[in-house]
């Protein structure tokens, strides 16, 4: 439906619709990560800048995540190729539709020696936003419970399941992973 020319700008970027539009949000483009959010319009086919304040500079999310007229975004890194600036941000950070405006976050996050990786798939559920993630020798899913800014790590799953899926389906906090053959795995939060 895009009907420009432009490319390059959203490598990897996270879609999600709110109140029947077509985000996407961030995350590499032109040497630097970034949060830009960005709205469709159907009318024209075109992506159009959803003006914000205070955003954060230099800064990519991987687990990104919407709870009502919040989105949150974590485990993500500050890129800035010119500058050399290569380094993660963890905690990440929220933006509010209401105030148009993002903030800081401060997680517990369980500690991890390998730094997140954008080719991760990560999954927006009802109350959860799920992640793939590594904690010490052990692969499982970072949960973080969106009303409760809380976060849970859960070693008991398929991870290998999960993490070569060729299609995923949620619903409400559920969410079934298919393999190539068909077969799910289901993961039930």
């Amino acid at each position: 439906l895009y009907k420009g020319t432009s490319s390059g700008f959203n490598c990897h970027p996270h879609f999600f619709v709110r109140e029947g539009k077509l985000y996407s949000m961030g995350r590499y483009g032109f040497w630097r990560g970034h949060s830009e959010l960005l709205e469709f319009d159907f009318q024209t086919g075109y992506w159009e800048f959803v003006p914000v304040s205070s955003p954060p500079v230099n800064y990519g999310g991987v687990g990104i995540f919407v709870d009502g007229d919040r989105v949150i975004s974590i485990l993500g890194e500050n890129i800035h190729q010119p500058s050399n600036i290569f380094y993660p941000d963890k905690n990440g950070y929220s933006y509010d539709f209401n105030t148009h405006a993002w903030s800081s976050l401060e997680l517990d996050f369980p500690s991890q020696k390998n730094l997140s990786s954008w080719i991760l798939p990560s999954f927006d559920l009802k109350d959860y936003g799920v992640q793939l993630y590594q904690l010490e020798a052990h692969l499982g899913l970072l949960l973080l419970h969106k009303k409760e800014n809380a976060l849970y790590f859960a070693k008991d799953n398929d991870f290998g399941k999960i993490r070569s899926y060729s299609m995923a389906v949620a619903l409400d906090n559920n969410a079934v992973f298919f393999d190539d053959y068909g077969r799910d795995y289901r993961a039930n939060l």
